[in-house]
C-alpha cells in the first residue's frame, strides 16, 4: 500500500472517531426509536456500548490535569468495583452491565476535554436529535398507538392502564431519562438566544420547557427553575431586553398549552408540585441502605449492587438518588474522587471572570446535580455522556486559566 494510501486511511480514521464524539446522541436515539419497531433486533444499549468503546479508542493520547487524573482513578476503580460485586452475593455479570452502562460513559470526560472537541457542533447535533425526539414524542403523546403502549409495557412496565392514569412526555426513552435531556437543550436554546441568537432559538426554549413540565418529573421543574435564575443573573445587565423577552411569555406560554392539551394534566402537574417537598421522604428509606453494608462504605458494595440490575439478587436497591447509589457503590473512595473532580472543575469557574461559553457547561453539572438527589439519571448510558462533556470542558477552561507550569501535567501513551 502507498504511503499516500495509508495517510488517506488514517485521515478517515480519524475523522469518524470524531464523528462520533459529536453524533453520538443522534445515533444513539435512531437506535432507541428503531428499538420501538424491532424489539430484540435492535438493542439500544448494546449500540451505545459499542459506540462508547470506539470513543475509549479514539480518546488517545490522553493529557491530564489534577481533575484529569482524578476522573481517571474514579474510572478505574469502577473496573475494580466490578470484581466486588461477588463479595457482595452478586453475580459479575451485575457488575459488568452495570459498568457499560454508568462507567464507559466517562470517557466522554476525555473528548470534552480534548482541543479536537468542537462544541458548538456537537450542541447543534444535540439539539437535532432532541427536535427528533420531540417530534416523535408528541405524535405519540397525543395519540398513543398500540405498539408504542407495548413497547413502554415491555421496557418500562407500564401498562397501557397505568398510562392513561398518569400520562407522561416519553418519546422512546423513558420520562426520567428524557426529563434532563431537554433541561440541557433548554440551557443550550437559551444561551443561544441571550448570545444574540434567532426566532428559532426562542422556539427551541419553549418547546424543550414544555417537554420537560409533560414528564412530570419533580426534579424537572427544580432543574428549569434553577436554569432561568441563572441565565436571568448572567445576562440581566447585558441583555435585559432578550431577558424580558424570553422569560415573561416562558410559563405562560407553556401554562397555556398544557391546559388546552388536557385540563386533568394541569391539575396533575400542580399536585406533583406541590408534593415536591414530599420528594425526600419518599426516597429517604432506601437511602439508609447505604448504612446497612458496615466497614464496606469505605471501598463500597461493588459496581451495580444497589442498581436496577441487581433486582432480584438483593434488597438492597437506590433506585432514586444517585450520589447515595455512588457512595453505596463504590464507597468513600469513589465518592470523593468523584465530587473532589467535580468541585475542582466547577469551583474554578466561579467567582472569576470566564468565557461565556462556560455557562452551559457549568450549568449542565449543576442541573444534573440536582436530578441526582433524587434520580439515578447521572448513571444512565444515554443520559451521562452529556454531564461528563461538560465536565471535561470545565476541566479545559480550569487548565487554561491556571498560569503555565502551576498544574501537574501527565501524558497517557502520547
Amino acid at each position: 500500500m502507498s504511503q499516500l494510501n495509508i495517510g488517506n486511511l488514517l485521515t478517515r480514521q480519524r475523522k469518524f472517531k470524531t464523528w462520533i464524539w459529536h453524533h453520538y446522541y443522534a445515533v444513539i436515539f435512531i437506535a432507541y426509536f428503531l428499538a420501538v419497531f424491532y424489539p430484540g433486533m435492535i438493542r439500544p444499549g448494546v449500540v451505545g456500548t459499542i459506540l462508547l468503546l470506539i470513543v475509549g479508542y479514539s480518546i488517545f493520547p490522553i493529557r491530564l490535569h489534577s481533575v484529569g487524573l482524578l476522573i481517571l482513578c474514579y474510572f478505574a476503580l469502577t473496573w475494580i468495583d466490578v470484581f466486588l460485586t461477588p463479595v457482595a452475593g452478586l453475580p459479575v455479570s451485575v457488575g459488568l452491565r452495570e459498568f457499560t452502562n454508568s462507567s464507559l460513559p466517562v470517557l466522554f470526560y476525555f473528548v470534552g476535554s480534548s482541543s479536537k472537541f468542537n462544541a458548538e457542533r456537537a450542541y447543534s447535533n444535540y439539539l437535532s436529535a432532541l427536535l427528533f425526539a420531540y417530534f416523535v414524542g408528541f405524535i405519540w403523546y397525543l395519540s398513543p398507538p398500540q405498539y408504542y403502549l407495548e413497547y413502554l409495557y415491555r421496557v418500562y412496565n407500564l401498562g397501557s392502564t397505568g398510562y392513561f392514569l398518569d400520562p407522561r412526555f416519553t418519546s422512546f426513552l423513558s420520562s426520567v431519562e428524557i426529563a434532563p435531556l431537554a433541561c440541557v437543550g433548554m440551557l443550550i436554546s437559551i444561551h443561544s438566544y441571550l448570545e444574540g441568537g434567532k426566532a428559532r432559538d426562542l422556539l427551541l426554549t419553549y418547546g424543550s420547557l414544555l417537554v420537560t413540565m409533560l414528564t412530570l418529573q419533580r426534579a424537572a421543574y427544580l432543574m428549569v427553575a434553577a436554569i432561568f435564575l441563572a441565565a436571568a443573573l448572567r445576562y440581566y445587565k447585558s441583555r435585559f431586553k432578550r431577558v424580558l423577552i424570553l422569560f415573561l411569555p416562558a410559563m405562560f406560554v407553556v401554562l397555556f398549552l398544557l391546559s388546552n392539551i388536557d385540563s386533568s394534566l394541569f391539575l396533575n402537574m400542580i399536585n406533583k408540585l406541590s408534593r415536591l417537598g414530599s420528594a425526600v421522604a419518599e426516597r429517604s428509606s432506601q437511602w439508609s441502605n447505604v448504612t446497612k453494608i458496615g466497614i464496606g462504605i469505605l471501598w463500597g458494595h461493588g459496581l451495580g449492587s444497589m442498581s436496577h440490575k441487581a433486582i432480584g439478587y438483593t434488597d438492597l436497591l437506590i433506585n432514586d438518588g444517585g450520589f447515595f447509589k455512588l457512595l453505596g457503590e463504590t464507597g468513600l473512595i469513589g465518592f470523593v474522587l468523584l465530587c473532589t473532580g467535580v468541585f475542582l472543575a466547577l469551583g474554578s469557574c466561579f467567582g472569576r471572570k470566564c468565557r461565556t461559553d462556560i455557562f452551559i457547561e457549568r450549568m449542565t453539572i449543576i442541573i444534573f446535580a440536582i436530578d441526582a438527589v433524587g434520580s439515578n439519571t447521572l448513571f444512565f448510558q444515554v443520559c451521562a455522556p452529556v454531564f461528563w462533556l461538560a465536565l471535561g470542558r470545565l476541566a479545559l477552561a480550569r487548565s487554561s486559566n491556571i498560569e503555565e507550569g502551576t498544574p501537574s501535567r501527565l501524558s497517557i501513551l502520547a
